[in-house]
């Protein structure tokens, strides 16, 4: 994804953890994070920065992905993770089958993992992959 960042004009940054290790399917899990990193890009302006971590918090693997984007309304935060939902809204309508973030919370679940957004308009998004440690 440093290449897309480099064309788009975004910073990118990934900090991991060591021991940051969890077991998973790593083709369904490849598509968790490139689903998330691509959104990030995607909604990024030019300028803005995204932000990557996985970190450990006692029995659990949290992979943070944090962009500077335009943000999410409340109001649709509740359906982002339904298949086909689409946020059509102004100058933050983008391309897409309204599927990535359907698939990451599908895969989400199939690994035990929670799932949290936070999004301020004009601040940006956060997602939280939180997954068991794999010890």
């Amino acid at each position: 994804f440093t290449a897309v960042a480099r064309e788009r004009g975004v910073r990118i940054s990934c900090e991991v953890a060591e021991e940051a290790v969890i077991r998973a399917d790593a083709r369904y899990m490849g598509q968790l994070v490139g689903n998330l990193v691509s959104n990030a890009l995607k909604f990024t302006p030019e300028g803005g920065e995204v932000r990557l971590a996985a970190e450990v918090h006692g029995d659990r693997v949290i992979l943070t992905f944090a962009d500077s984007g335009p943000g999410i309304d409340a109001e649709h935060r509740a359906r982002i993770f339904d298949r086909f939902y689409r946020v059509q809204e102004g100058k933050d309508r983008r391309e897409g089958a309204g599927l990535g973030l359907a698939i990451v919370a599908w895969v989400a679940k199939a690994h035990g993992a929670d799932l949290d957004v936070e999004s301020e308009q004009g601040k940006g998004t956060t997602f939280r992959v939180s997954l068991p440690l794999f010890r």
